[in-house]
């Protein structure tokens, strides 16, 4: 429990830096989605319980300020936690370039996904041209920014577990 709500709220800050992120550079198509390197990250290091329920309540919160059609995102985060699930338990993660690989392929198959249910939800618009000439960008962003945002929650991942303090400080009473 201690676990989720640390990185329940480390998603509400990837959230706002995100927010933020986008209001500093709004003329650029395409910015780093933090907390979809986060949900990749669960989806490779995090328990299988959890994990589905962090990653559908980030797609809600980041529906609830840029989604399109209501729960796509929320949608996409949980499969995606789930594609991600599937692949890192056969690939090493600690790898840098491991690390740039699978978030730049998650995008591109998350991508994919919402290009595919937009255009079946609606046939008549050309959604084809602004899906291609804007994934290659979010795959470079994702990518890029996967490196620090990873090592930054595998850091925080091991400072909450239970064992730091004793793998790091020693016993206290013990001579």
């Amino acid at each position: 429990m201690k676990k989720f709500l640390v990185f329940f709220l480390l998603g509400l800050l990837l959230l706002i830096a995100q927010a933020i992120w986008r209001m500093l550079f709004p003329g650029w198509r395409t910015s780093p989605e933090f907390l979809f390197i986060l949900v990749v990250y669960s989806g490779v290091n995090r328990n299988p319980f959890i994990g589905p329920i962090l990653a559908f309540c980030f797609g809600f919160m980041t529906d609830s300020l840029w989604g399109v059609q209501p729960g796509l995102t929320a949608a996409t985060y949980t499969i995606v936690y789930f594609l991600s699930r599937l692949s890192g338990r056969r690939f090493y993660i600690r790898s840098y370039v491991y690390q740039v690989l699978i978030v730049a392929l998650m995008t591109f198959l998350a991508k994919a996904l919402v290009w595919f249910i937009l255009s079946t939800l609606d046939s008549t618009a050309d959604l084809g041209a602004v899906f291609w000439t804007t994934v290659w960008r979010q795959m470079l962003w994702n990518g890029l920014f996967a490196i620090p945002v990873v090592s930054q929650l595998e850091r925080m991942e091991q400072r909450v577990s239970e064992d730091y303090a004793e793998r790091f400080m020693g016993s206290f009473g013990e001579w």
